[in-house]
């Protein structure tokens, strides 16, 4: 797809004069973002965010809220206000969700409740002073979207990394970006230091998996998250079933059709 593309080019460093033109009008919405006014938002749909003294006490005061099913459609508005969804779609929205059942949104709609988790914790850490109130963490909490559709995020902003503790589950993990560096620069150079003997050694024992070590943040997140692996095990001879590489292939063949 062209948003895909448009990430291929980025992550290679390439950006088209629409694309800086788009990143600077972006940043110039900065002056124009009231984060106080969220304050108002929350009064018009009669929601409370308790006091917290941290995210984690946060985390537990805003799950209750979106659990809670009297507080579901004051929620879901929330949100569409946030987005500035025409009133059409609103309607239609509420009309479909209804059909539903108007069952709880974390059943109907589960990234919905993400994004309404997102703003919640916001509000609630600005209104908590577990958060600067400025302009600018309105726009950094946009990444925070993207948090279910990764395992680790990795990222240096102390905003994303408090927030994490309040939005990212049990099987994810937020990752400093300083440390992953220094890791994987470590592991560059080891390997760049080694001879061609020593090379093949390695390959022979961890194949393309990270040497295990207890003080590396990159083998600690590929023993939590990759397929399980030891030391020594011969994965030139690894099969596939049947159906995994029918699954495989159909993978590949997105790929392709997507390119």
């Amino acid at each position: 797809t062209p948003e895909q593309m448009a990430l291929l080019r980025w992550a290679a460093g390439d950006f088209s004069d629409s694309d800086r033109l788009l990143a600077a009008t972006w940043r110039g919405m900065i002056p124009m973002i009231d984060v106080d006014s969220y304050a108002d938002r929350l009064n018009k749909y009669y929601l409370v965010i308790p006091r917290a003294e941290d995210f984690r006490e946060l985390a537990v005061s805003v799950n209750c809220l979106l659990l809670d099913r009297s507080l579901q459609e004051p929620l879901l508005n929330l949100l569409l206000d946030e987005c500035r969804v025409p009133d059409l779609f609103k309607t239609l929205t509420f009309f479909r969700w209804s059909m539903s059942g108007r069952s709880l949104l974390a059943k109907y709609a589960p990234y919905t409740l993400h994004c309404i988790r997102v703003l919640l914790v916001f509000v609630g850490g600005v209104r908590n002073k577990l958060i600067t109130n400025r302009p600018s963490s309105r726009l950094d909490l946009e990444y925070c979207y993207y948090f279910p559709f990764c395992n680790g995020f990795v990222s240096r902003d102390r905003l994303h990394k408090d927030l994490s503790i309040a939005l990212i589950g049990k099987n994810q993990d937020f990752i400093d970006a300083d440390e992953l560096k220094s890791d994987l620069q470590r592991l560059e150079a080891e390997w760049q230091n080694m001879t061609a003997a020593q090379r093949k050694d390695r390959k022979a024992k961890f194949g393309d998996h990270p040497p295990a070590r207890p003080d590396s943040i990159v083998a600690r997140l590929w023993d939590k998250h990759m397929p399980p692996w030891r030391p020594g095990a011969d994965y030139g001879d690894l099969k596939l079933t049947k159906e995994e590489e029918a699954r495989f292939m159909t993978e590949i063949d997105q790929m392709m059709e997507a390119r």
